[in-house]
């Protein structure tokens, strides 16, 4: 991959990484599409084309079709650009190992801190159980 390859691969991923995931907005860790992991591949053809396949972080994911819009639209704004084909890999099984690790680790640190406060509630919850952070 050359140079200008890798710099416009960077400026795509940057790009994609505007785009939240909606499920790590809902565990209140809003993380690009790039750091959570979804995207499989960018491919940039010589005309300016850019292939992304991304994946979903479930099977039965009802952002398809956002993503599909979001991120044609976002990339397309890339002044080299001419046009983007959004495909996705049902099967390939995304886990937070794909993940960035600082958004990893965030995540981590957020559910850790929030853990004890769902659980403390519940009868056998907190109290019974060795939840990490619980004392922090």
């Amino acid at each position: 991959m050359t140079g200008l390859d890798e710099s416009r691969r960077a400026e795509v991923l940057d790009a994609i990484n505007e785009i939240k995931d909606p499920c790590s907005v809902a565990a209140s860790v809003a993380t690009g599409l790039a750091d959570m992991g979804l995207v499989k591949s960018v491919e940039i053809a010589e005309d300016g084309r850019v292939g992304v396949q991304l994946m979903t972080t479930a099977p039965h994911c009802m952002y398809v079709g956002h993503f599909t819009l979001y991120v044609t639209e976002q990339v397309e704004r890339l002044p080299w650009v001419t046009g983007v084909d959004v495909t996705f890999d049902h099967v390939l099984a995304w886990d937070e190992s794909r993940m960035a690790e600082h958004a990893r680790e965030l995540m981590h640190t957020k559910h850790r801190k929030r853990l004890p406060l769902v659980f403390d509630s519940v009868p056998g919850g907190a109290a019974a159980m060795d939840v990490p952070g619980k004392d922090e």
